[in-house]
């Protein structure tokens, strides 16, 4: 009996709770769903840990850490229902964290909210306050400015302005001694809030944050000697603006200008290994970017530049890029043509050591680039571009100057022990499938020597039959004798 009575007891009690679960289930609409329009406990997480590897994919796997100070520091965060309504402004006061003062958080989690069922957007943005930006039809629109116009308090999201909003070059404005941190946006799926989710602890959502930017990671290793303290490295043709919510236009990115300069001498040297990081800003595919080391050499090579097989740099990623120098040089034959008075040019042996070129002032000449020489031997020459600089007009007459072919003359003016500088800048592809094309700029200067000093190449004649034969010069001296 008191094992009935026990059972009796307890059917009864659960009663109510049989009959409050299917009210609540037969109050739903029609989808099948169990709202009850009663309020709803969630937790919100905003994260700014991920970071994409460009080496691989952004798939799972290829996640890299981020650096210090490469987190939030303010963050704003707003949960906006299907009618564009803006339900919650969830933004925290963040200037007594620790970790966010310096930009070093990582994640910031909500106080459980109370929200009523249905189905919302959260919209997170980071750092991005003291940012200048713009629209097709506003000018200087800080990023805080834009944040009012675009999230009134109780009022409805200003799509418009917020898919138009770019800030203008965030890549060159960061500076983390100034508190200009990266610059962040991320938006969530569409999420659907239940009354099941107060059974329990409630549910959690997580928005991930997007730098607008990527970083570019350089190693230099095993340089020639003409690469030194007095190089600049430059990293040319991204973006110049960075759209704030990802998937706009490509002409909201502007031109494609943006550049990052920098001297060798200001990058830390560990055994050998120059290592160094730069942000970029956000850049679609398009035409390629390029890389330019520039020497400070009077002969030999000036200039190294290549431009890396990828076109695009999206947000929030990590690209890793190492330069080599590959064993490369131009195979250029150097010819030259003096003329003995009364007789046609006589083609004379050509002296050239290191891209110094001996010649005879006053005498003819013509250089040709015929090609690459590699230890590969897969080279392909694309273009040849010689350069006189105009200083030099009355000194060099130049006669042709296409492609791979300069020819010139020295005027009889310029006289003995002159240098010349001209320059040739060759571009190749450094394998026969037209991929990684390089270019490299060689200085070429043309020392002046005494006509006297020049030696003939064999078994050629001055103007056929006609031909005179240079002889060595003779200093006779004059002495009086009355």
């Amino acid at each position: 009996m008191k094992t009935y009575a026990f059972l009796l007891r307890y059917a009864l009690l659960a009663l109510p709770l049989a009959c409050a679960s299917l009210m609540s289930s037969c109050s739903d609409d029609d989808d099948g769903g169990t709202y009850d329009n009663g309020p709803v406990t969630v937790r919100l997480n905003v994260s700014a840990a991920q970071i994409g590897d460009l080496n691989g994919t952004r798939a799972e796997g290829d996640i890299v850490p981020a650096d210090e100070h490469e987190f939030i520091n303010t963050l704003k965060v707003y949960i906006v229902n299907d009618s564009k309504q803006i339900v919650q402004d969830l933004s925290p006061d963040l200037s007594s964290n620790i970790l966010a003062q310096t930009g070093d958080l990582e994640e910031w989690h909500s106080d459980p909210i109370t929200i009523a069922p249905g189905t919302y957007t959260v919209y997170a943005f980071a750092n991005i306050e003291k940012y200048n930006g713009e629209t097709d039809d506003t000018q200087d629109l800080t990023g805080e400015a834009m944040l009012g116009q675009c999230f009134p308090a109780g009022g409805t999201l200003n799509t418009d302005i917020l898919n138009a909003y770019r800030i203008i070059n965030p890549a060159e404005n960061i500076d983390f001694g100034n508190e200009m941190y990266i610059p962040m946006s991320g938006v969530s799926e569409k999420l659907t809030v239940t009354s099941d989710m107060n059974n329990g602890s409630g549910a959690g959502f997580t928005v991930h944050l997007d730098r607008l930017v990527s970083k570019v990671k350089m190693t230099i290793s095993d340089f020639p000697e003409t690469v030194n303290e007095n190089t600049t490295f430059t990293f040319f043709g991204y973006s110049q603006n960075v759209p704030l919510m990802e998937g706009s236009t490509s002409s909201a990115y502007g031109d494609r200008t943006g550049e990052f300069t920098a001297k060798l001498s200001e990058v830390e040297d560990t055994e050998g290994v120059r290592q160094f990081s730069f942000y970029a800003n956000e850049t679609p595919d398009g035409i390629p970017f390029t890389v330019t080391l520039a020497t400070d050499n009077t002969t030999g090579v000036t200039t190294y530049t290549a431009s890396p097989r990828r076109c695009e740099l999206p947000r929030n990623t990590v690209y890793p890029l190492k330069l080599t120098f590959p064993d490369y040089a131009p195979v250029i034959e150097w010819r030259s043509w003096v003329a003995p008075i009364g007789n046609y040019p006589v083609e004379v042996k050509v002296d050239a050591e290191n891209y110094t070129v001996y010649i005879a002032e006053g005498a003819q000449f013509e250089f040709t680039v015929a090609g690459m020489k590699s230890s590969t031997n897969t080279a392909k020459v694309k273009s040849v571009q010689w350069t006189v600089p105009d200083d030099l007009a009355g000194k060099i007459k130049v006669e042709s100057n296409s492609g791979a072919t300069l020819s010139a003359a020295l005027s009889a003016g310029v006289g003995v022990g002159t240098y010349l500088p001209l320059s040739v800048t060759v571009s190749w592809f450094a394998t026969i499938e037209e991929t990684n094309l390089l270019t490299r700029t060689y200085n070429v200067i043309i020392h002046t020597i005494d006509i006297t000093n020049v030696e003939f190449k064999t078994g050629t004649r001055a103007g056929g039959s006609c031909g005179m034969r240079l002889l060595g010069g003779e200093v006779l001296n004059m002495f009086k004798t009355k």
